[in-house]
């Protein structure tokens, strides 16, 4: 851009003519000043107009980003009357891993006992569970008669220690993510 190394420095252009001709040169300077502004401006309207429907810069850059105004509709927020309801299934008793019971205190504030309804409302929580290992032990007997016997370990099984999905999640740590092999 123009503008970083600009052809006239303005310091040494002399601002108080003496003569017609002296004020007609400072009229031609500062014209030329102007115009190469009016480039500049121009040159960083364009770039600041640019956008990712317009160029080829990715949305994240886009500078002014256009609210879309939709008229008020006269409905209030939220779910209308009548509309289907989308909320998560109960899962069946059966399913469930663990129940625990929530009662409330057993006597009231005025001293007598509180007495449950028979109305149970049920929350259920889901939580993803905790990753143990799946550690088999294979166990190599040995024995003699003549010579020395020893049992082998079934194909595909690794002397390493570790079965084929621990190696696999081994190296993607190591290597995608760059997790120390500490």
């Amino acid at each position: 851009m123009t503008f970083l190394r600009m052809k006239h420095d303005l310091s040494k252009l002399n601002l108080k003519p003496y003569n017609l001709e002296e004020a007609l040169e400072l009229i031609n300077q500062l014209a030329e000043v102007i115009i190469e502004l009016k480039k500049d401006n121009d040159l960083l309207r364009e770039k600041l107009n640019n956008n990712s429907k317009n160029s080829s810069l990715p949305p994240s850059q886009d500078l002014k980003k256009k609210k879309k105004i939709r008229p008020a509709s006269g409905r209030k927020r939220g779910g209308q009357p009548g509309h289907k309801a989308s909320q998560r299934l109960v899962i069946p008793l059966s399913q469930v891993n663990k129940v625990i019971d929530c009662k409330p205190i057993e006597t009231c504030d005025c001293g007598n006992k509180v007495i449950l309804k028979d109305k149970i409302e049920r929350h259920q929580v889901f939580e993803i569970p905790i990753a143990n290992y799946e550690v088999t032990e294979y166990r190599i007997y040995r024995g003699c008669c003549t010579s020395n016997y020893e049992g082998k370990l079934p194909n595909g099984v690794s002397k390493k220690g570790f079965g084929p999905r621990a190696h696999g999640m081994a190296s993607l740590l190591t290597s995608k993510y760059r997790l120390n092999d500490e």
